[in-house]
């Protein structure tokens, strides 16, 4: 059984992200994760009348929380946990995450971002850069619907035979229709001798199970060029598979990753090399 780790945070963005997740994973259980800052222990009692624990408080409210947006009953057909951790968000959940081996995240991202998220990046962000699991960013408004057409972004094309072989086992569930997209940012010639890459390891020794095709775009702005072509292709989800190895390939990434988080409109699942969707 999967393991799903959802944070929230008692807002809209977070119960819409928490209902994607469920609509999402089949036979997977989820667990989800509030963080709280606080100078008084969350083992301490609030006060004498209640005789709780502001943990058992913030894992009550939570938990009444789902219940009344999903019903009652939810508790009693999916197999949901309720966590409260207390310190800084993206450390403590990174620390969670490597105890109870998790197999993916869903977090919200917000419509709207004022300046101090822009400039200093998002809590979205820090998990997405410090993460190994595949991480899904749903969109406010997003609502989770049958994948019929998925957009992969990836710098490791058309070179990475691994990458070629994860989503070919993923979208074995799905049967989605493929795009996989390369943004070419230099000046030189393109090359889409890679195409014969991709095209060998999706059809390898069997016909392959799903439709796909292959674009090649040649444009500075990458952001920019994967949402377009996202939007044009009507894509329901869009994947990215960035190569984060050395020090210049981790500020794109950041950079990327931060622009997508602020303004993609489609759910996005970035997914890293190693991990296992």
């Amino acid at each position: 059984m999967k393991k799903v780790i959802i944070p929230m945070d008692f807002t809209e963005v977070s119960l819409n992200a928490f209902d994607y997740a469920v609509k999402s994973f089949d036979n997977a259980s989820f667990e989800v994760v509030h963080v709280t800052k606080s100078m008084v222990s969350i083992n301490e009692p609030l006060n004498i009348e209640s005789a709780k624990t502001k943990f058992e408080i913030l894992k009550d409210h939570l938990s009444d929380l789902i219940r009344s947006e999903f019903g009652n009953d939810l508790f009693d057909k999916v197999q949901i946990e309720v966590m409260i951790l207390e310190g800084d968000t993206v450390p403590q959940i990174r620390k969670y995450i490597d105890r109870n081996k998790f197999d993916a995240m869903v977090i919200g991202t917000r419509d709207k971002y004022d300046f101090f998220d822009r400039w200093i990046g998002t809590i979205s962000l820090g998990l997405v850069k410090t993460l190994n699991i595949p991480v899904y960013l749903v969109p406010r408004y997003a609502q989770f619907k049958k994948l019929k057409r998925v957009l992969v972004a990836s710098d490791y094309y058309p070179e990475n035979h691994k990458v070629i072989s994860i989503l070919k086992k993923w979208n074995k569930l799905h049967q989605a229709f493929v795009k996989f997209l390369h943004i070419h940012t230099g000046d030189s010639e393109l090359d889409i001798s890679g195409s014969e890459t991709i095209i060998n390891e999706l059809i390898a020794e069997t016909d392959p199970s799903f439709g796909f095709e292959l674009a090649v775009i040649q444009d500075k702005n990458i952001t920019q060029s994967i949402l377009s072509s996202a939007y044009n292709f009507k894509a329901d989800l869009l994947i990215v598979i960035p190569k984060n190895q050395t020090f210049v390939h981790s500020l794109l990434f950041k950079s990327l990753s931060k622009e997508l988080i602020l303004q993609s409109a489609i759910p996005v699942l970035f997914v890293h090399k190693d991990d296992v969707l």
